[in-house]
């Protein structure tokens, strides 16, 4: 109102300004925000000073010693040849209207998207299962158990990939570990073969002789913290039935698999992720600071930061609420062309990177719906026929019998 004055009368004639009515708080305390704030840079070490393994689950601990935190994280580098500090394994980008078209051209598979957690998991010897989370953290499940083809020497030196869901069976939420991919076996760099092959070897090598020391009681399931199960691919053409399955836990789109071409650490673009467009997202740090503009009422504004770039990638209005969320990492969707908060990703202490933010930006922009997908599979010419035979439905087992 004062300023209204100011700038048309005179602002000694400017009326007091009525009180706060009863159920508008006080204004929030302003973020604590330098003048010049850095760039989120890739970091080899977490940020996070307490992590913790998905739904707390019993005997996978956290590793804290160096030594060991390092020897770690250069291998599954080494292993994905992946130069950066930040974690290695492999991300896929968004479907858009420009590389749907890939699907013409090249040989690929399908898998539902798992809504799960995502986790190297590089198996090095008795008791030595590691798990490596998106942060880089590094856990250890000392009680999983995984043998060579001879059924009695330990894995080692063998790194997969995969992810962390909850299976609901009998009402109860059971935790499995679904591999998708093997980047090293043994030491041997199977990253560089086919994924058809790839899939092979995770089969016949790794879970191949846990089936069978599981039925010979030389694994026992309930000493393990949770089950290991490899995650199932299919040709492109069953992409609808995939897209219609129901699983025992949280899906939210499918995963586009090339066949053709080695594992890639970091960014791939050639792996394709398709989601509906009220389910895509994306991870940003929140900066939020106090606009002050001639002219203008003085608000608070979100700035939705991205990996390596002082520019904000966008913005979004601050609530009471958000303002809880300054300098967090938050996943955001977009409401009515506006960016809108979801949650707080505690998981993580860097967003996405600017090429994955402006990709889930376009398909956003430029949705394909899930009709459309299936349509344009039906109809394009497919070059490769990978798997013979028809759709085969996923197993369900209970725990007990969980084991793959």
């Amino acid at each position: 109102m004062n300023e209204l004055y100011r700038r048309f009368d005179d602002v000694e004639f400017a009326p007091a300004a009525p009180e706060l009515p009863t159920w508008c708080a006080d204004e929030p305390d302003e973020p604590e925000n330098d003048n010049e704030e850095p760039a989120p840079k890739r970091a080899e070490v977490s940020e996070n000073a307490s992590p913790s393994f998905v739904g707390e689950i019993p005997d996978v601990v956290f590793v804290s010693d160096k030594d060991t935190v390092k020897y770690v994280r250069e291998i599954c580098r080494e292993y994905c040849s992946y130069d950066k500090g930040d974690f290695p394994g492999s991300q896929p980008v968004s479907l858009d209207r420009e590389n749907i078209n890939m699907l013409k051209v090249h040989p690929y598979m399908v898998s539902w998207k798992a809504d799960g957690t995502r986790y190297l998991m590089f198996i090095d010897g008795k008791s030595r299962s590691f798990l490596v989370d998106r942060d880089n953290n590094v856990f250890v499940a000392p009680t999983l158990t995984f043998l060579k083809r001879d059924g009695c020497t330990p894995l080692a030196k063998t790194l997969v990939d995969g992810e962390l869901v909850f299976d609901i069976f009998a009402g109860k939420k059971v935790p499995r570990f679904l591999i998708y991919d093997v980047v090293a076996y043994c030491d041997d760099l199977v990253r560089e073969r086919p994924f058809h092959d790839r899939h092979e070897i995770i089969r016949k090598c790794i879970i191949g002789p846990r089936m069978e020391a599981l039925c010979t009681n030389r694994i026992v399931r309930d000493n393990e913290p949770f089950g290991i199960r490899q995650k199932p691919f299919f040709e492109l053409s069953c992409i609808e039935k995939v897209l219609s399955m129901d699983v025992s836990h949280g899906t939210d789109g499918v995963v586009l698999q090339r066949v053709d071409e080695p594992y890639m650490g970091g960014r791939c673009p050639t792996m394709l992720k398709w989601k509906p467009s009220n389910l895509n997202s994306v991870d940003f740090l929140l900066r939020i600071e106090k606009e002050d503009r001639p002219g203008f009422i003085s608000q608070y504004v979100g700035n939705l930061m991205v990996l390596d770039s002082k520019i904000p990638f966008d913005k979004m209005p601050v609530t009471k609420d958000l303002m809880k969320y300054n300098n967090k990492i938050v996943e955001c969707s977009v409401t009515d062309g506006r960016w809108t908060f979801i949650r707080e990703r505690t998981d993580k202490s860097l967003p996405n990177s600017y090429e994955t933010a402006s990709g889930v930006r376009k398909s956003i922009r430029f949705p394909i719906a899930e009709d459309e997908l299936v349509q344009f599979v039906k109809t394009m010419s497919l070059k490769y026929k990978l798997i013979p035979g028809s759709f085969v439905p996923v197993e369900r087992a209970p725990p007990a019998q969980d084991s793959a």
